[in-house]
């Protein structure tokens, strides 16, 4: 599964807990950073990944291999990444 550690804390998501997946766009002035949201809606456990973090490339890789549905990195990129600086929230699983 997916662990995020921060100051005093850590969330640990298990593969088979995930029942949502979103991506979007985040407008950092200069540049856009594309962040990954996953979660169990029912525990209300979120981690949010961004490309900036470690492991990024390979969650993107892992996700429609762990959650059968998923969207790959390959059908959604491009629709999140343009045009620059607008959000583009797109939900990736389960498959809208």
């Amino acid at each position: 599964g997916i662990i995020q550690s921060g100051p005093g804390s850590e969330t640990q998501l298990p593969w088979g807990q995930i029942t949502a997946v979103y991506v979007y766009k985040k407008d950092c002035l200069a540049f856009d950073d594309i962040r990954i949201v996953l979660g169990n809606e029912e525990l209300k456990t979120w981690i949010e990944v961004t490309e900036q973090d470690d492991g990024y490339r390979e969650l993107i890789g892992e996700l429609p291999r762990r959650l059968p549905g998923c969207l790959s990195s390959e059908e959604w990129w491009q629709q999140v990444a343009l045009p620059p600086f607008e959000t583009k929230w797109t939900r990736l699983f389960p498959k809208p």
